[in-house]
């Protein structure tokens, strides 16, 4: 543009078309960054602010694996509460425990569950997670009725679940669930697993914090 100057009216007319096309293109691209960085920070406060119905603050996750040891099943689970037994008598910690899946994470876990007993409503898809005693205590998600994991949940015995009120919304909702059983039925030679109900707690975020509350059992 600074070297069309001097060279004539058209060549003039010429520098300013393009100082013009220039300029139009610049205030474009502007706005568009200036929108992109609007719906950026609009869309940042909505995650900031949303429930995703346990405490996102002061927790730390770490990640463990008990592959390399090459542990049995029964060691393994000694092991894990060993390890959680030292982290919990750590100063500063308040409340330890372990999951498969980590809450917005991005991982899934799920199956198809039929209530039994009269007049449950047909399957639903439902999404996992095994945990350990203390883990809702943990990550601040309120038992709502019934009660926690504890001794009384041992490997060999009756298995236990205690689920989210999407849960109960999508399969009890005309009945208290707490005492109920759902079934997982098993493929490819999996046995099929009997769940008892033994607590309900609020509903949580899963996968991500996106996403709407949808049924969970633990």
């Amino acid at each position: 543009a600074m070297k069309s100057v001097g060279r004539g009216i058209s060549e003039s007319r010429q520098g300013s078309r393009l100082r013009y096309a220039l300029l139009v293109s610049q205030l474009s691209l502007s706005l568009v960054l200036l929108m992109g960085s609007f719906l950026f920070i609009r869309s940042l406060v909505n995650l900031l602010t949303v429930d995703a119905g346990f405490q996102q603050n002061g927790i730390l996750v770490t990640q463990y694996s008990f592959t390399d040891l090459r542990l049995p099943p029964k060691d393994r689970l000694a092991l894990r509460r060993d390890m959680l037994e030292r982290v919990r008598a750590r100063p500063g910690v308040e409340s330890a425990a372990s999951g498969t899946i980590v809450p917005i994470g991005g991982n899934f876990s799920n199956d198809e569950v039929k209530m039994e007993g009269e007049n449950a409503p047909q399957t639903a898809e439902v999404n996992f997670n095994r945990v350990s005693p203390g883990y809702f205590a943990t990550i601040g998600e309120p038992l709502l009725a019934g009660r926690d994991f504890d001794a009384r949940d041992q490997p060999g015995g009756p298995l236990a679940a205690i689920v989210t009120e999407a849960f109960v919304r999508r399969l009890s909702p005309n009945a208290n669930p707490v005492g109920r059983h759902f079934r997982v039925d098993g493929d490819q030679g999996d046995p099929t697993r009997v769940f008892e109900i033994i607590g309900v707690v609020k509903d949580s975020k899963y996968g991500s914090l996106r996403e709407e509350f949808s049924p969970l059992a633990y």
